[in-house]
């Protein structure tokens, strides 16, 4: 059992979507680019945001 912490990373926060979320799962593997790019993009606004 894993504590919870004060910190949660966006990988952890992304894994708990894709466990439970078996839709999304299944998006991973179909479409394995688009979800990679969605992240590196989302990451690239979540950096400019906190430079704000």
């Amino acid at each position: 059992m894993q504590h919870r912490t004060g910190r949660a990373s966006g990988q952890t926060i992304y894994q708990r979507l894709l466990i439970n979320n078996i839709g999304v799962l299944d998006l991973r593997d179909l479409f394995p680019d688009i979800l990679e790019e969605f992240h590196i993009v989302y990451t690239m606004i979540f950096l400019i945001l906190r430079r704000e």
